[in-house]
C-alpha cells in the first residue's frame, strides 16, 4: 500500500503515546523517592540494587526530578529526529530529489522544512536558509519556539550545562502569553521544570507532524487526480469521497476543504 502523510503522522504520534505512561510512572517513582524516603534509606536502596558505591548524601535530591524531565525531552527530541527522517524519506521517494545543500547550522527540523520547501522551488532559486518566517510558516510559529526552547534546554544539559548557567533559552513575554493562551501552560526555566514541561513539549511536536506532513504533497496535484478519479461518481458520493480522502491520507483542515471544493467547481477540476 503506498504510504500517505497520515501515515507518517499516525507512526510519530503512536511512538509517543506508547511510552507516555513509561515516563509518567518513571516521573511518580522519582516522586514518591524524593518525598517519602531519607537520605539513608536510599542509600540502602542503592546497595540493593547495586549501586554500592553511589554517594548520595551530598546531592540535592530535589534535582532529580528536573534531570528526570531533561531525559524525558531527550527521548521526545530523538523521536522527533525519526520523524524528520520519515518525512525526508518521503519527500526523496516523492519527488527524486538527491540533492544535498550545506545546512551546516540548521538544527533537524529546519532542515527538514528546507529541503521540503527547495523541492518545491526546484533548483532555479533555492530556499534562504536563514529565512526564520519560511520554518515558522512551515512548523507554525508558537510551536517552533516551543521546540527550539526545550531542545536548546536540553542541548545545553547533555554537552555540560549546569542548570544556572546564563546561556539558557528564554522566550519572549509575547512568546509566553501565546503558548499559554494556546497549551494551557506556561514553559519553566531549567530548574523548575516539571511533567506538564514534557508534555507541551511532545504536544509541540505533535502539531509540528501534523503541520508538516499538511504540506509534505502537491495538493492541486492530489486534488486533479481524485477528481478525475470520482468523476462518474454522483456529487454526493463524489464530494464524500474526496472530503474524507483530503481529510484522513492529507490531514487537511475541513475549511482548507471548503476553499478547494470552491476553487474546483465541486471537484469537476
Amino acid at each position: 500500500m503506498t504510504k500517505v502523510p497520515r501515515d507518517i503522522e499516525t507512526m510519530f504520534r503512536k511512538e509517543l503515546g506508547d511510552v507516555t505512561p513509561y515516563m509518567s510512572i518513571i516521573d511518580l517513582a522519582s516522586k514518591e523517592l524524593i518525598n517519602n524516603y531519607q537520605i539513608s534509606e536510599i542509600q540502602q536502596l542503592a546497595k540493593k540494587h547495586g549501586h554500592s558505591r553511589l554517594a548520595v548524601g551530598h546531592l540535592d535530591l530535589k534535582r532529580v526530578i528536573v534531570f528526570v524531565h531533561v531525559s524525558q525531552m531527550a527521548f521526545v527530541n530523538s523521536r522527533a529526529d525519526g520523524f524528520c527522517d520519515e518525512v525526508r524519506e518521503f519527500q526523496k521517494a516523492l519527488t527524486n530529489d538527491k540533492s544535498s545543500p550545506n545546512l551546516d547550522g540548521l538544527d533537524k527540523l529546519r532542515k527538514t522544512i528546507y529541503m521540503m520547501v527547495a523541492s518545491k522551488a526546484g533548483s532555479d532559486k533555492p530556499p534562504d536558509k536563514t529565512n526564520e518566517e519560511m520554518y515558522k510558516k512551515y512548523a507554525g510559529s508558537i510551536e517552533l519556539a516551543i521546540a527550539d526552547y526545550y531542545r536548546r534546554i536540553r542541548n545545553i544539559e547533555f554537552h555540560g550545562g549546569n542548570g544556572g548557567c546564563d546561556s539558557h533559552p528564554k522566550l519572549s513575554k509575547e512568546e509566553l502569553h501565546e503558548i499559554k493562551k494556546l497549551y494551557k501552560h506556561k514553559p519553566n526555566t531549567f530548574n523548575n521544570l516539571t511533567s506538564r514541561d514534557v508534555i507541551l513539549y511532545s504536544q509541540a511536536w505533535q502539531k509540528i507532524a501534523v503541520n508538516l506532513c499538511q504540506k509534505l504533497v502537491n495538493l492541486d496535484e492530489v486534488v486533479n487526480e481524485l477528481c478525475a478519479k470520482y468523476l462518474a461518481h454522483t456529487p454526493k458520493r463524489r464530494d464524500n469521497a474526496i472530503t474524507n480522502k483530503l481529510r484522513q491520507d492529507y490531514l487537511q483542515s475541513d475549511e482548507f476543504i471548503d476553499r478547494l471544493r470552491t476553487t474546483t467547481n465541486g471537484w469537476v477540476a
